[in-house]
């Protein structure tokens, strides 16, 4: 599933990143990356921003639905 699916506080693991060299790039600077562990903190209604926090790093980024779109994910499985 991509990641703008996903639900507030699902615990999810970035599979891959479906996106051109543009995009790709830009996630990569903002923290996103393949085998991260992140958390939805917030979704705005009306297909707006997603918070998401990197586990791994601490990060904290915004994305809207279009970059959301690009980060497929799975749940995680809880320890």
């Amino acid at each position: 599933m991509s990641l703008n699916e996903a639900k507030l506080n699902d615990l999810l693991i970035v599979k891959g990143i479906k996106a051109g060299r543009k995009a790709y790039r830009r996630l990569v600077s903002l923290g996103i990356n393949v085998g991260d562990r992140i958390r939805v903190l917030h979704s705005a209604p009306f297909g707006g921003a997603i918070l998401v926090e990197d586990l791994d790093s601490g990060i904290k980024v915004a994305l809207g639905q279009g970059l959301a779109r690009k980060i497929i994910v799975e749940h995680a499985q809880h320890n």
